[in-house]
């Protein structure tokens, strides 16, 4: 048995879970096969760095890093949410804003336009494989990627609420690695490549502050980061 907290631990006493280094690292995009949707930045702190496939289509290889840890500090178990579905009523909420067939429970608009106010999104727990239990970046995409596929109809009605118009198809979706916990579906409708850049940096200053962290625990004794 494991003796690293899960996630729900940690919440619970008031503590971060943040995204690991090698989670920083992915680039992944909502599509089939997850062979094409995920690869792997050759350094986290460069958003400009080459990418690798993280499942190689000619000799079924995985990347290495599919065997480091998935967040930080480490768990055992790492339950995740989906922010678009997470979030999906206060958008519901806010695309219906004015609308005069609006339905009340007190202050709270519980029906409009035909639809109830979406209900909770869903929520999958991931059990750690790696040493000492720990949950890698690979049990993540393992276990999330169908999750996510098997919901793309309503993540892409929920990334469209706020308009009341369900997010077309031709836009890509992807998540973007700004914590573990609520995975952040985002898409890629009206983006620029200074939008995407500037996010992908965001992503990188995150790397760095890990490796300064981790750097700064091996002056007291520990081991450091590295690169």
């Amino acid at each position: 048995m494991s003796t690293l907290p899960t996630s729900q631990d940690l919440q619970a006493a008031g503590k971060v879970v943040f995204c690991s280094v090698g989670f920083l690292r992915l680039r992944w995009f909502l599509r089939n096969p997850a062979s094409t949707a995920i690869s792997v930045l050759d350094s986290p702190i460069d958003p400009n760095s080459p990418q690798q496939p993280m499942y190689d289509p000619d000799t079924g290889a995985v990347h290495p890093v599919a065997a480091s840890p998935a967040t930080e500090p480490l768990v055992s178990s790492l339950r995740v949410t989906i922010r678009p579905l997470s979030g999906h009523a206060d958008a519901w909420d806010e695309g219906h804003n004015g609308h005069e067939d609006a339905e009340w429970d007190g202050s709270r608009r519980v029906r409009c336009c035909g639809q109830d106010v979406p209900g909770p999104g869903p929520h999958l727990d991931i059990q750690g494989s790696g040493p000492g239990g720990v949950v890698t970046v690979g049990d993540l995409i393992g276990a999330a990627h169908p999750w996510l596929m098997c919901l793309e109809d309503e993540i892409r009605t929920a990334r469209g609420a706020a308009r009341c118009t369900k997010l077309e198809s031709k836009f890509e979706m992807f998540v973007y690695p700004s914590q573990p916990l609520d995975l952040d579906v985002r898409d890629l409708r009206g983006t620029t490549k200074a939008w995407m850049d500037w996010h992908w940096k965001m992503a990188s200053q995150d790397a760095m502050r890990l490796f300064e962290k981790a750097n700064a625990a091996a002056g007291e004794g520990g081991e450091g980061g590295g690169l």
